[in-house]
């Protein structure tokens, strides 16, 4: 009588590491995405509060 044990991988092996490279970059990708969104977000907030504040300064003038 002859057992085979199968055997489980524990931990990624070095064949996994373009997987692991490929989600890691798919999720640095979709951080600068939302970061530079966020930016444009906050530039135009800031636009949109100068030109209230022109606004205002120009009517006290």
């Amino acid at each position: 009588m002859v057992m085979t044990v199968r055997s489980r991988r524990i931990a990624p092996t070095l064949h996994d590491g373009s997987m692991i490279m490929r989600k890691i970059s798919i999720a640095a990708i979709a951080a600068l995405g939302l970061a530079l969104t966020a930016c444009n977000t906050v530039k135009g907030a800031g636009e949109d509060v100068e030109s209230v504040g022109e606004a205002v300064q120009k009517t006290v003038d």
